[in-house]
C-alpha cells in the first residue's frame, strides 16, 4: 500500500507531501491544477522514465519520494531481498532528477538503477489512464489474467515444470544421438588419450623435481668444489672457523670464573660452534656425493622430454594433464555406456512429453471454457459502466511449438479484444484510443478479478471521462467495490465518485511572487462539502449544490455501511 508521496520542485509543484489511506482515495481539482503531476510523480517512483525537463524552473533538481507499506506483501519483501536490498515492512523510494544527467535513485537507502527500481516495485501499483505502466495492456500477461480468473495457476505450474523437464531431456537426448561412426571415433581418441597419459604415470609436481635434479647433476663438479671449500673454511682447513670459535669459547669460560655474566655469552657461541660442526659434516657428505652420473642424467632428460611432450598436448603443466586424464576417463565411460543411457533418456523423454501434452491439452480446454465466462463478466461490468454496446472478447488460439509441441505456458495464445462501437470489429486492447474507455475497461476487468492476486494499489486517471448520471454512480460503486480489497487512487471530476472516497484530496493552484504553485489539501467536513458542491455546480456554489453535496456524502456513507 502507498502511504506517502512527496514531490519537490517538479513542474508547478514546489513542495508537496501527500498521505494516502487504505480504501478509496480521490483527488479532485480544476483542470490544470496539477492532479496528473501527482500520478506522473508516482510513475517515476515506480521506475518510469524520467527527464530533467520535469525540474521546476529555477531549481537544480526535482525530488520524488514514495513510502510503501509491505507488511502484507511477502512477495515484495522477497523480491527486495533477491535484489540485495533491505527487505523490511517498509519500502522507501527516493528519486532525484537533474537536467543533463541521469539523476539518482535510492531504494531503502541503497543506490539502484532504473531497471532495479522497476523490479523492486513490480506489482505494487497499477496505473490506468496513462499508456505506461499498465500491466493488463501487455499481451503476454493476458494468459496469466485468464488463468487467475479461472483458478488454473496450479495446473499452469505443472505444465511449466513439465515443459522445462522436457527441454532438458531433449537436449540430453540430442547430444547422445550422434552417428555411430562419430561415437566410435571419439571412443578411440579418448582411449588413446587415457592410455598415453596413464602409461606415463605422471606424479603431481614431478617436472619441478626433475628440473632441480638435472641442474645438480649437470653442475656436480662445481657444486662439489663449492661444498668442499665451504667445509674447509668451517672445519678442516687451516684457520678454520671452528678452531677460532673454540678458542673464543675457552677464553670466555676462563673469564666467566671472574665474571659470571660472560658464561651466558660463552654458551651462545658454543651453540654456534656446534651448528658449524654439523654444517661442516653436511657439506663433507654433499661434496662426496656430488659426482657426475651420465646415466642418471640421460634418464632425467628422457623423462623430462616425456613430461613436456604430454604437457604440450594436454595441459600447461602436469596438473593440467592429470585433469585432462580425469575428464577423458569420464567422457569415455559415458560413451561406452551410450546405448543404455540413450535408451533411458528416450524413454524418459517420451513419458514426459506425453504427460506434458496431456496437461497442455487439459489446460487449453479449461482456458477455452473459462474465456467465455470471463468475457461475459467483463461485458456485464462494461454495461454498468456506461459501455452497454461494448464488445469484449477473450479468444484462445493455438500457438505453434517445435518439439515437444508445448511451452511453459502450454500451447495457447490469448489477447483481449475490445470494441466500443457497434459494427466495428474488436481490436487488441492495447490499441484503444480513448483514455476513458480504456480506464473503464480496466476497471471492469479489475472488478472481475478483485479476488485475484492483483497489485495492492490501483490508480485510475480519467476513469470518469465522458460519463455522468447513472453511469457515474456505477463507476463510483465499482471503485468502492475494488477499494474493499485494494487501495484505490482515483483522479475524478465527478461528485458522485468524489463523495465515495475514504480520503478526499483537493489539488489547487495559487500564484505566489509571480510563480504558479500547486497545492494539495485533505478535505473534511464543510471543506469537503464545498468541493463536491463546486464539482456539481461549477464556479457558482449555491445552497442547492451544497445540499446535493451533503446528500451524495450521506448516501455514500449509507452504501459503505451496507
Amino acid at each position: 500500500m502507498l502511504r506517502e508521496l512527496r514531490i519537490r520542485d517538479m513542474a508547478i509543484i514546489e513542495d508537496l507531501c501527500v498521505e494516502f489511506t487504505p480504501g478509496l482515495n480521490v483527488l479532485s481539482g480544476e483542470t490544470g491544477a496539477g492532479k496528473s503531476i501527482v500520478v506522473d510523480a508516482l510513475d517515476l517512483a515506480l521506475g518510469g522514465r524520467g527527464s530533467g525537463d520535469l525540474v521546476r524552473a529555477g531549481a537544480e533538481t526535482a525530488l520524488v519520494e514514495a513510502v510503501f507499506d509491505l507488511s502484507r506483501r511477502s512477495d515484495a519483501r522477497e523480491r527486495l531481498a533477491g535484489l540485495g536490498l533491505e527487505a523490511g515492512d517498509e519500502l522507501v523510494v527516493r528519486r532525484v532528477l537533474a537536467p543533463g544527467s541521469k539523476g539518482k535513485i535510492h531504494v531503502n537507502g541503497s543506490a539502484v538503477t532504473q531497471g532495479m527500481l522497476a523490479q523492486a516495485t513490480e506489482a505494487l501499483v497499477e496505473i490506468h489512464g496513462q499508456h505506461e505502466h499498465q500491466r493488463l495492456l501487455r499481451r503476454e500477461l493476458h494468459l496469466e489474467v485468464l488463468d487467475r480468473a479461472a483458478g488454473l495457476l496450479p495446473l499452469c505450474a505443472r505444465v511449466a515444470e513439465t515443459a522445462r523437464r522436457a527441454r532438458e531431456l531433449v537436449r540430453e537426448r540430442d547430444a547422445l544421438r550422434m552417428s555411430e561412426d562419430d561415437r566410435l571415433r571419439q571412443i578411440d581418441y579418448l582411449r588413446f588419450q587415457v592410455n598415453e597419459i596413464r602409461g606415463a604415470d605422471l606424479q603431481p609436481g614431478e617436472e619441478e623435481r626433475l628440473v632441480s635434479e638435472r641442474a645438480r647433476l649437470t653442475h656436480a663438479a662445481r657444486l662439489a668444489e663449492i661444498a668442499a671449500g665451504a667445509e674447509a673454511g668451517l672445519y678442516s682447513g687451516e684457520g678454520a672457523a671452528v678452531d677460532t670459535l673454540g678458542r673464543v669459547v675457552a677464553a670466555l669460560r676462563e673469564g666467566a670464573r671472574l665474571d659470571a655474566s660472560l658464561g651466558e655469552v660463552a654458551e651462545r657461541i658454543e651453540g654456534i660452534l656446534r651448528e658449524a660442526e654439523d654444517a661442516a659434516t653436511t657439506l663433507r657428505d654433499y661434496a662426496r656425493e656430488a659426482v657426475l652420473d651420465p646415466e642418471r642424467l640421460e634418464a632425467l632428460e628422457v623423462r623430462l622430454e616425456t613430461v613436456r611432450k604430454l604437457t604440450r598436448k594436454y595441459g600447461p603443466d602436469v596438473d593440467g594433464v592429470l585433469h585432462t586424464l580425469a575428464s577423458a576417463q569420464e567422457s569415455l565411460a559415458a560413451l561406452e555406456g551410450h546405448d543404455e543411457r540413450l535408451a533411458s533418456i528416450e524413454a524418459q523423454c517420451a513419458a514426459v512429453v506425453a504427460q506434458g501434452g496431456a496437461l497442455a491439452e487439459e489446460l487449453s480446454s479449461k482456458r477455452k471454457r473459462a474465456s467465455q465466462g470471463l468475457a461475459r463478466k467483463v461485458c456485464k461490468e462494461l454495461e454498468a459502466l456506461g459501455l452497454a454496446r461494448a464488445v469484449f472478447q477473450v479468444p484462445v488460439t493455438g500457438e505453434t511449438f517445435a518439439f515437444p509441441g508445448f511451452g511453459e505456458q502450454g500451447r495457447d495464445r490469448v489477447e483481449f479484444l475490445f470494441s466500443s462501437n457497434p459494427g466495428e470489429p474488436p481490436r487488441a486492447l492495447a490499441r484503444i484510443a480513448s483514455g476513458g474507455e480504456l480506464a473503464r475497461t480496466m476497471l471492469a476487468i479489475q472488478n472481475v478479478l478483485a479476488a485475484s492476486d492483483l497489485p495492492s494499489t490501483l490508480v485510475f486517471d480519467e476513469a470518469d471521462a465522458g460519463v455522468g448520471g447513472r453511469v457515474a454512480d456505477a463507476v463510483g460503486q465499482r471503485l468502492s467495490d475494488l477499494a474493499a480489497t485494494h487501495q484505490v487512487l482515483c483522479i475524478t471530476h465527478l461528485p458522485q465518485i468524489a463523495a465515495r472516497g475514504a480520503r478526499h484530496l483537493r489539488v489547487w493552484k495559487e500564484a505566489r511572487q509571480g510563480r504558479t504553485i500547486a497545492r494539495v489539501e485533505a478535505l473534511v467536513g464543510d471543506d469537503r462539502v464545498e468541493e463536491i458542491a463546486r464539482m456539481s455546480g461549477g464556479a457558482t456554489i449555491t445552497q442547492t449544490t451544497r445540499a446535493h453535496a451533503r446528500e451524495l456524502l450521506a448516501r455514500s456513507a449509507r452504501q459503505t455501511i451496507r
